[in-house]
């Protein structure tokens, strides 16, 4: 994102991003995002320096909501299971499984760092991370390092042939197309050129 946020996504994840907004000038702003399954690793850029330890972003996935101030989560969804595993490493996160009102406090400032949950509010708090999400972490970190070579190879062409999708007002997918300044801007469906 234009603020340095970053959200990478591992093999056969499915995600969908809601919202960006960033005002470097006031600082305002906001990400949500929904991670339906797979690995994913978020790293708050620019936006949450301004937030000043306030929840500014949001990750919603099927067994819960991760509430975003100013962080690193490396996560992953296990389908079969109905889980998510989710470690915090550096900031601080609240989790809100979809079945419960009990809100968790995770990183610096929480209770835990590592968290195996299901959507009934079931937490279970680990003292390493558990084998699937080192894997996927090592998978992201791929991804990661693959995304910064064709970036030196290729140079700022990279972002505007990236392509993500938001959900529209009708609950479908639109296209968006991210311009090299950052800026999201939706696709005509017709013709591929970008709607003003």
């Amino acid at each position: 994102m234009n603020d340095g946020t970053t959200l990478t996504l591992g093999r056969d994840s499915d995600a969908t991003l809601d919202n960006f907004e960033f005002d470097a000038t006031s600082g305002a702003g906001g990400f949500d995002a929904t991670v339906r399954r797979g690995g994913f690793e978020y790293v708050s850029g620019d936006l949450g320096k301004f937030a000043l330890n306030r929840q500014h972003s949001s990750i919603s996935t099927p067994a819960g909501v991760i509430g975003v101030r100013g962080t690193i989560i490396k996560a992953i969804i296990d389908m079969d299971a109905n889980t998510i595993t989710i470690s915090v490493p550096s900031g601080n996160v609240s989790w809100l499984p979809t079945k419960s009102t009990l809100r968790y406090e995770m990183g610096d400032d929480g209770d835990f760092s590592i968290i195996i949950a299901d959507q009934d509010g079931n937490v279970v708090p680990q003292t390493e991370l558990p084998k699937s999400l080192q894997d996927a972490i090592t998978e992201l970190n791929q991804a990661i390092q693959e995304a910064e070579e064709n970036r030196y190879i290729f140079g700022d062409s990279v972002p505007t042939a990236i392509k993500v999708y938001e959900s529209d007002d009708a609950g479908g997918q639109g296209d968006l197309e991210l311009d090299e300044d950052g800026t999201l801007r939706p696709v005509s469906p017709t013709d591929g050129s970008p709607q003003s």
